[in-house]
């Protein structure tokens, strides 16, 4: 049977002498569980209710998911703190999971397992010392999901997917934030994920551009169509960064973004323009842009806004 621990809202409690478990720990009620002296054996460890686990102690025998759930649950694995082989690191419904190498650089604290963020956010946070992490399948589930790099000393570091293609499913978004798409900062896939048109659907790099996989893995992407917009096809994506009235009648564009708070209008009030975007969608930074009355936006498959 799962094993149960209550903690409540600003207590904490501190698990020196080390646990044995036939199944899953389930921790709750808002504090603060510390487990940093002898190795825990069991299967998975859950955090929900509002509650935060800090696993500092090298766990080899203690297998199964990592799962929180419930905005201001996390699990942080910092200093030896490691678990098993098997399962997945799961961050859902605003839930946190944190790898915390600041102090303690650590290679591989849960080797080969999957990644699955479903509305949560993945905390990869580095101090002055480089590591690398591997995982086996990323995913997304639903929502708006974080992966996040805290990488202030600009160390060498490199995420690993060694699973299946990524699966970044419908109705959930991706915003990959911190220093990646480098020689020696990456995110990596041994099984690359199906672009379109050289964008990565749903996902997005420090919240300010689409994604693409290029040299050096996961990396924001950069070559955005710079010519005349009405000249753009659907193989195309347009990033616009001055008032621009759109001529044609009819235009299909792989995605599309505004950039700096301008706006995009048709240069025909009476028929107006009819845009139609491919998955990646549209995407806006850098102040508040406008799409204009006369511009009719459609979009072929989800509307990724």
């Amino acid at each position: 049977n799962a094993a149960w621990l209550g903690v409540r809202p600003g207590t904490s409690l501190t698990l020196s002498g080390g646990l044995t478990l036939t199944n899953t720990l389930f921790a709750t009620g808002g504090g603060t569980l510390n487990i940093d002296t002898t190795a825990v054996s069991g299967v998975g460890l859950y955090a929900m209710g509002g509650t935060s686990i800090n696993l500092s102690v090298a766990s080899p025998g203690w297998a199964g998911d990592i799962d929180v759930r419930e905005p201001g649950s996390r699990i942080t694995l910092l200093g030896a703190g490691t678990m098993g082989t098997g399962g997945n690191v799961v961050a859902r419904a605003g839930g946190t999971v944190i790898y915390d190498n600041s102090v303690t650089a650590l290679t591989n604290r849960t080797f080969n397992k999957g990644l699955v963020l479903d509305n949560g956010t993945f905390i990869y946070r580095l101090g002055a010392t480089g590591v690398n992490e591997q995982f086996g399948q990323f995913q997304t589930r639903w929502g708006a999901n974080v992966l996040r790099i805290e990488n202030g000393s600009s160390v060498n570091s490199t995420i690993s997917f060694s699973g299946a293609a990524p699966a970044i499913n419908g109705g959930s978004t991706l915003d990959v934030q911190g220093l990646i798409g480098t020689a020696n900062q990456r995110i990596t896939f041994a099984n690359a994920p199906a672009l379109t048109a050289g964008v990565l659907p749903r996902v997005y790099v420090n919240g300010s551009d689409f994604a693409t996989i290029g040299g050096n893995g996961l990396a924001a992407y950069t070559a955005y169509f710079g010519g005349t917009p009405d000249q753009a096809v659907a193989a195309n994506t347009v990033g616009i960064s001055a008032n621009t009235s759109l001529s044609s009648p009819t235009l299909q564009w792989n995605g599309l973004l505004l950039n700096g708070g301008v706006t995009l209008d048709s240069a025909s009030a009476a028929s107006g323009t009819a845009l139609t975007l491919a998955l990646p969608g549209l995407l806006a930074r850098g102040g508040q842009s406008t799409i204009g009355s006369g511009l009719r936006v459609r979009f072929t498959g989800e509307a990724l806004v």
